[in-house]
């Protein structure tokens, strides 16, 4: 699961010049955003997270080059920030405001956060998945980046001696860079990332550095991007047909017992208002009795 740059990572860089200065979204990806409850900011403040994310998400194989390409041989790196392709990326960077993806945010403490950093690290050579990390430091760095493995060393940064880091895609730098690596000490739980000039001793965990870190492929597609034609008006699971099983679907989410992904939510707007409501459900029952 190491990451391998000329064919798991975007072949362009998080930057304002490829990204250009609105956050570009077609107009599919804009109905799903908002039907997800998004806040839809139109400045390109970065899409770090889309990237990270979608690097993680491909080659853990929830989706591929060949969804763009249709060509087997194709890979991730073989993309070019085509319309199509910026906004799948912005739709997932949008995707970090989804509740589920919040929620974890909140509650995961800061010292076992280092350690299953550390721990995750380790564990890709052995087929661990590369992971999410998410850093926000006193002098106000922001940023997403992929911990893609661990090795051992010799490197001074910081002002100290370091014999073990994690390996780090940027994508800032569109590749892995020695310097925006991420360097700790297993015993102290001590790091730093030398280019963003982030450093913690190991000490009492800082009020000023906010670090996390993510794995779980449920959380990172919380959200996942709709890939191919979408499905029939209607078809609330997704099984390709509408029928009865849509409608009581339909209802117990209305009723507020369960709820529907970006694609079905989509697919149950039949009023076309960007809303659902007994409406919606009124003309999905009408369309089934019509077919009986």
């Amino acid at each position: 699961m190491t990451l391998d740059p000329a064919a798991d990572l975007w072949c362009f860089r998080n930057s304002a010049q490829v990204f250009q200065s609105k956050k570009y979204l077609t107009e599919r990806d804009q109905e799903l955003v908002k039907s997800l409850g998004f806040d839809d900011d139109d400045d390109w403040g970065g899409s770090c997270y889309g990237m990270c994310v979608s690097v993680i998400l491909a080659k853990n194989g929830l989706f591929s080059a060949q969804n763009y390409t249709g060509s087997e041989q194709s890979v991730l790196h073989d993309l070019q920030p085509t319309p199509q392709v910026i906004s799948m990326i912005n739709y997932y960077q949008y995707s970090q405001k989804s509740a589920v993806f919040q929620q974890f945010e909140q509650y995961e403490q800061f010292t076992p956060c280092i350690y299953r950093m550390i721990r995750s690290a380790g564990e890709i050579a052995h087929g661990g998945s590369p992971f999410l990390s998410c850093i926000v430091s006193e002098k106000d760095v922001k940023h997403a980046m992929v911990g893609c493995g661990s090795e051992q060393g010799n490197w001074k940064y910081c002002g100290k001696n370091w014999t073990d880091r994690v390996l780090i895609y940027d994508p800032n730098a569109g590749g892995i860079d020695a310097d925006r690596c991420l360097y700790y000490d297993a015993d102290s739980f001590a790091f730093c990332i030398p280019y963003y000039d982030v450093e913690y001793s190991g000490a009492e965990p800082p009020k000023s550095l906010y670090f996390k870190v993510c794995c779980d492929m449920d959380i990172l597609n919380a959200a996942p991007y709709p890939f191919g034609a979408p499905p029939a008006a209607g078809d609330a699971d997704g099984d390709g047909a509408v029928s009865a099983a849509d409608a009581i679907l339909l209802m117990r989410y209305l009723h507020g017992e369960t709820v529907l992904d970006a694609n079905a939510w989509r697919c149950c707007d039949l009023f076309a208002d960007g809303r659902l409501t007994a409406g919606d459900l009124s003309l999905l029952k009408k369309q089934l009795l019509r077919r009986a």
